[in-house]
């Protein structure tokens, strides 16, 4: 199988749709509750807003200038 992401939107708050490099396509919701440590910063609406799918990478990424 083919789990390459290759375009990532964010719906809501804490819910994104994933597009694969195979096609499929579908929601992904993340519980506040789950979201500790370094995923922490992902409670921030704004931050979950600036969601992207790093090119050539095939993953889902948030990048903050805050952050190296």
């Amino acid at each position: 199988m083919n789990y390459d992401v290759i375009e990532v939107q964010p719906v809501e708050h804490l819910h994104l749709n994933v597009k694969f490099r195979d096609g499929l396509n579908g929601e992904v919701i993340f519980k506040e509750s789950h979201l500790n440590g370094v995923f922490e910063a992902l409670k921030n609406p704004d931050l979950f807003s600036k969601v992207n799918c790093e090119h050539g990478l095939c993953r889902v990424a948030w990048r903050d200038r805050s952050c190296p």
